[in-house]
Formats: structure tokens, sequence, C-alpha cells
């Protein structure tokens, strides 16, 4: 068997290692391309070289170009050639911290999760943890009764007033104050009154009027109080969290994820930023290039290559010989080059759209939650194989998603201390547990509540 968890671990070593090869393509792609600028810089050296040794002479010599073409050729080669190896140091420096940091990040990573695993099998270890954790449950369920049965009772009451203030006979004598100390009925007032509260048991029903006014506020300083013992219980349990937290450097060790996380992130910007550079500098480079060549081409444009090969062969000099055979064998190496760059091209296009189906089949993994440590695969789950069709076309991606689909399953972790069960009964607003009771009732005359707390 496998967790989900392991099985996202491979993906992201072979999206890491796609990675990787890309980067390698991408650094092989540039070499081909220096080489192809030095060749093509070497060739017009040697032009200048021929052109300054038999074309002096057919030229003024007072605005001679050949020379000056020359020494831009040489200067440019010597600045390029050391500007361009301290860029490529720079982000080889800058890919080996990026390396480091990934492999920090997996470490602090692996050590973090180590260290929640102790925290949890001590939390569960712990007697004291176990009670508070009850207690922090049986008073969120007492929340939930009090404000259950708070709510029937507003309904209930409101119901209830509403009969009571339909009725105009109560409704009279609740406005005359009757049975109350400051009423001020006398004489047949008082005897009509008396009379009309006898009739109707005015006493009983303004008693249960009362109740029924007062009931719903009693309900909510209920709530109230539910809510306080939930804080504090929670509170409690917190304590003793922390506590072992504490112990186990728990804070300590998620910063050293964060810090870890950031560095690799900056590593990464540094090298975007390295890589622009380079692409600046390669134009700007292109630039000049472009410069000297056309002045290399328009001093060499009445000469043919047929009569250079004359005049060296004519001169029998060594100088000019060595530059026309150099001349050739980078005409040679050209076409060679260019092949290359194709081919590396090719190469580049298959690994960046490698790595970019791998890092979507690795998100949409994670994002459908299979990378969960309570997700199990059988031993048959051949990921590789799974990946290898993918990236080939065999699969697509909602086809592997359903694979991990129908090849998974979740377990369910039985917690040491998890509160016991417990059932709550809608119709009487009541909370029963197995290991507590306590009761609080409200009564008066025709109505009550009543609430089962535990400790």
């Amino acid at each position: 068997m496998a967790t989900g968890k392991q099985i996202y671990s491979k993906i992201e070593e072979r999206v890491n290692q796609l990675d990787r090869a890309k980067s390698s393509v991408e650094a092989e792609l540039r070499r081909n391309q220096h080489a192809q600028q030095a060749n093509e810089a070497k060739r017009l050296q040697c032009m200048s070289t021929i052109a300054s040794i038999h074309v002096e002479a057919l030229l003024d010599k007072t605005k001679n170009p050949v020379r000056a073409v020359t020494s831009e050729v040489d200067s440019l080669v010597s600045r390029r050639d050391q500007a361009y190896q301290d860029v490529l140091l720079q982000m080889d420096r800058s890919r080996t911290a990026l390396r480091l940091s990934d492999v920090a990040v997996d470490q602090a990573q692996a050590d973090f999760e180590a260290m929640r695993i102790r925290v949890y099998e001590e939390l569960a270890r712990s007697g004291d943890f176990r009670e508070k954790r009850r207690m922090m449950d049986e008073a969120n369920a007492c929340v939930d009764t009090c404000v259950q049965v708070a709510a029937e009772i507003h309904k209930e009451t409101a119901e209830k007033l509403v009969a009571y203030q339909a009725d105009p006979l109560f409704s009279y004598l609740l406005a005359r104050r009757y049975g109350n100390t400051d009423y001020l009925g006398k004489g047949l007032f008082r005897r009509l009154d008396g009379w009309v509260a006898k009739k109707i048991d005015y006493t009983q029903a303004k008693h249960d009027f009362d109740v029924l006014t007062q009931l719903p506020g009693l309900a909510d300083a209920k709530v109230v109080e539910a809510r306080l013992a939930v804080a504090r219980a929670t509170d409690n349990y917190r304590i003793i969290e922390q506590q072992v937290r504490r112990q186990h450097r728990y804070d300590e060790m998620e910063k050293a994820v964060t810090q870890a996380k950031a560095k690799r992130e900056d590593c990464r910007k540094q090298i975007a930023e390295q890589q622009k550079a380079i692409d600046d500098f390669q134009s700007k480079e292109d630039s000049i290039m472009g410069q000297i060549t056309r002045k290399v081409r328009d001093t060499m444009a009445q000469f043919s290559f047929a009569t250079l090969d004359r005049l060296t062969k004519d001169t029998g000099s060594s100088a000019d010989d060595l530059a026309l055979r150099q001349y050739q064998q980078l005409n040679d190496e050209a076409p060679i080059l260019a092949a290359q760059e194709r081919e590396i091209q090719g190469r580049l296009q298959q690994a960046a759209q490698d790595f970019k189906k791998t890092k979507a089949l690795r998100d949409s993994y994670a994002s459908n939650g299979y990378d969960s440590s309570r997700r199990e695969f059988p031993g048959s789950f051949d990921i590789d194989r799974l990946m290898a069709g993918y990236l080939v076309g065999h699969y697509s991606l909602d086809d592997f998603e359903r694979t991990c689909a129908s090849n998974s399953s979740i377990v369910q972790q039985t917690q040491s201390y998890q509160s016991n069960s417990s059932s709550i009964s809608s119709s009487s607003g009541t909370r029963s547990d197995n290991n507590f009771t306590v009761s609080d009732s409200i009564s008066s005359g025709g109505g009550s509540i009543s609430t089962s707390d535990s400790f």
C-alpha cells in the first residue's frame, strides 16, 4: 500500500527531474548559440585578416576601414567572452543555490511533519489533554442544544403571546395594571374589573403571560453562558496543546520551513534576473555584431572568395594560408552548428512540454485531494507507468484523475482523544452523553426550558 502523500512525492520528484532536464537543454542551447556567434566572429576575423594583408594596398591607407573592423571584432569577442562567462558563472551559482534550497525545503518540511506526528502522539497519550478535549466537545454540544432550545422557545412564546394580546378582556385588564400595586381602580370600576378578572382567571393568565415574556431572555442568557463555557474549555484545551508544541519547538520549525521557502523563492528571482541580463547582453551584442558585419561585408563586397584564394596561393604567406584554411573550416562548421541548434530546439520544446504537462498533473492531483496521507493506493498502482502514458498521450488528465479516484480510498483514522458519542433529541431540545449530565431548568407556571450540559 502507498499513501497519497507518497504518490505525490513521486510526482513532485518527476516534476523536479523534468525541470532539471529542461534547464540542461536550455544551457546546451545557449552554448550552441554562443558557439555559432563565436564561429561568425572568427569568420569575420579571418576575412579581416586576409583583407588586411592583400587588399590594403588597393585601398587608401589613410581611410582604411579593414584594420578598424579587425580591431572591433577582436574587442567584441574579448568583451563578449568575458562578460558572457561571468553571467553564466553567476547563473550556475544561483542554480546550485536553488538546488540546495530545494533540499533544505524538503528537509525542513520532513522534520516539521515528523515533529507534528510526535506532537499529536504525545497529545493522544495525555489524559489531561483528552479530558480537556472532552470538556470542550461537551461544551460545544451544550451550545448547540441551548441554541436549539432558545429558538424553539422564541417561536413558541411568540405564538402564545399573540393569543394573549388578541384577547380584549385580558388586554383591557393588562392596560389598567389590574393586580399590580399601582392599580388605581375604585368603587364600581374596581368591582367591575374584579368581576372580569374572575371571569377569565386573570391571575393565572397574567402569571403565564409574564413567564412567556421572560422565557426568551432567559433562554438567550443560557446561550451566552454556554458560549462562555466553550471559550473557557477551549482556552484550557489550547493551553495544553501550546505547552506540548513549545516543548517540540513547533513554531520554530514552522518558521524554518517558511524561511527555507523564502530563500528558494529568492534564488528563483535571481535566476530570472540573470537570465534577463543574458538576454539583454545578447541583444546588445547582436546589435554590435550587426554593425561590424555590415562594415566587413561592405569592405569585402568587391572581393570574391576565388579572388582571396588566388591571392593566398600567389603570395605563399603562411599567415593568410592559415586564415583561409580556418575560414573554410568555420564555413563547414556553421551548418553543423545550425543543425544542432534545430535539434536542440526540438528537444527543448519536448522537455518544456513534458515539464508543463507533468506540473499540470501534479497540481490536478493535489487540488483533488489525492495527496492526503489518509488516502491509500494499492501496491499494484504504478504511478510511473501512468505518468509515462500521460506524457506520450495514451491518457488524458481526466483519465488520470478517474484512475486515481477508482484506485484509492480514504482511511478513517481513529484518534484516541476523540469525544464520546452523543445524541441530540430535537423533539425535547435536550442532549444526553454517556459520561455526564447537568440539567438546568427555568420553569414558571405554564412554561419551562431544560438543557443538558456536561463537565
